[in-house]
């Protein structure tokens, strides 16, 4: 049985009279624009590049935690903050994880600037300047949908009373009215069926948490109190009982990240495409990059000429080389670079001999040194007895692509691709199996047991 606390009774009272609530089954990332303030396609340019080529994205930082080491470094040094890539990656994989149904809801709460009225949800899309709209918690998991281009399936709306406005039926909204409708969307990390849930926030630091009045949370921006799971303990109470899904976040997202990495910097990734496909192939790719550019700087190549490239790896040595050329450089600091250039020398090399590490903004060079398959053997794509020959002759270890022609329709990039490879399976693939992502490290392929396939929403490539 789910209950809740007695401090929660009164938390509960207090926002069921305020707000008129509705459990969202299908939250299109398109209906969160009054959040973004600007049209979907800007907005899902923006959440790509922030993923891919931020200071923090996927292309631009995922080498500088090739090692064990930089990956502890950077989880002690960042811990909870949502913004890094080990965040991210964690976030896609959750997702795709959950089909989207997370643990614990994502809280939006609405203000219409019309008052008095009856709206349909998909006008939040259509006239997204008629709203106020605050996401928390769960704003991370918003972009992650955005990213993803796949709806959010466990969503609390709340809207005032005192706006008067109602959202009309859709097939996508449930009314909630009490407090058992309200309970059963919040899923702990826990198989056993009675536990306790924590509605009140004590506002132990009211500088952090300004907005917190009498244990409940507010939305100023909305004027609208919202509910936030404070805590969640299996019965009877016991010590280390909390199984709320915040418990352990930091900590999986570094879990989730190291098995990645561990994955991506064992082995050269392998990519298996269908035959004859290989010109259009990495022309679709390359192009895939511009149109983002385009879509968020509105220059086709400002991403592939300044951005990726100056935050590549592969350009530190250069970049050196140049520093020792300028004049008036002082013996001191020529000495200081000195120490730096012999190593980054070797590392250079190695690069652009054989490179086993993550080739960033050459996302083409993955395709034309992919190997064709020819129809027989392409047609076996979906065959595990052949998927582990691929994976024995890539010595258990690393990533394997396999990408049929379906894939010169995509408008997503290679490295989106790559992102959506979850380190806990064996397989991820896309709905119509036009990609399969192959974790050779996965002990089904070594000891025959415990198969996981997940997949990536088809909406992933519908942008």
């Amino acid at each position: 049985m789910i209950t809740t606390t007695p401090l929660s009774k009164s938390v509960l009272k207090t926002v069921f009279e305020k707000t008129d609530i509705y459990h969202c089954n299908s939250f299109e990332p398109k209906w969160s624009l009054t959040a973004y303030g600007s049209d979907y396609n800007n907005v899902l340019s923006s959440i790509r590049y922030e993923y891919l080529y931020s200071c923090d994205g996927f292309v631009t930082s995922i080498n500088n935690y090739s090692t064990e080491p930089s990956r502890i470094f950077e989880f002690l040094k960042h811990g909870d903050q949502p913004l890094t890539i080990r965040h991210k990656l964690n976030m896609v994989d959750t997702l795709i994880d959950t089909d989207m149904k997370t643990n614990l809801p994502t809280h939006i709460s609405i203000e219409p600037k019309i008052k008095d009225k009856k709206v349909d949800i998909q006008d939040l899309y259509h006239n997204p300047t008629d709203y106020k709209m605050i996401i928390h918690p769960g704003f991370t998991r918003m972009n992650g949908a955005i990213f993803l281009n796949s709806p959010l399936r466990n969503v609390l709306i709340y809207i005032n009373k005192e706006h008067n406005v109602q959202l009309n039926n859709h097939q996508s909204l449930t009314k909630i009215n009490s407090e058992q409708e309200l309970v059963k969307n919040y899923i702990p990390f826990t198989d056993l069926k009675n536990y306790e849930i924590d509605f009140y926030i004590p506002n132990k630091f009211p500088e952090i948490d300004k907005w917190t009045f009498d244990g409940i949370k507010h939305h100023n921006g909305t004027k609208t109190p919202v509910l936030k799971s404070n805590g969640i303990k299996i019965k009877p109470f016991k010590e280390g009982c909390s199984v709320h899904p915040s418990d352990n976040y930091a900590l999986s997202t570094f879990i989730t990240f190291d098995k990645f990495c561990n994955i991506l910097f064992n082995n050269k990734i392998k990519v298996y495409i269908e035959k004859n496909t290989k010109d259009k192939l990495a022309g679709q790719f390359s192009s895939n990059i511009e149109k983002i550019s385009l879509g968020y700087f509105g220059n086709p190549n400002t991403i592939r000429t300044k951005i990726v490239s100056q935050n590549s790896n592969r350009e530190h040595y250069m970049q050196l080389k140049n520093l020792k050329r300028l004049k008036n450089i002082s013996k001191q600091k020529s000495e200081f670079y000195d120490q730096f250039i012999e190593p980054l020398r070797k590392f250079h090399e190695e690069q652009t001999q054989e490179p086993s590490y993550y080739i960033n903004h050459l996302e083409h060079w993955y395709i034309e040194k992919a190997e064709e398959l020819d129809e027989k053997n392409f047609e076996l794509r979906n065959d595990k007895g052949y998927l582990s020959q691929l994976v024995k002759d890539n010595n258990f270890k690393g990533i394997i692509a396999i990408l049929n022609k379906d894939c010169i329709k995509r408008d997503r990039t290679f490295s989106e691709i790559i992102m959506c490879l979850s380190p806990t399976s064996a397989v991820t693939r896309s709905e119509d199996s036009s990609i399969i992502l192959i974790n050779c490290n996965h002990q089904f392929w070594s000891t025959g047991i415990n198969y996981i396939e997940k997949t990536i929403n088809k909406q992933f490539f519908m942008i």
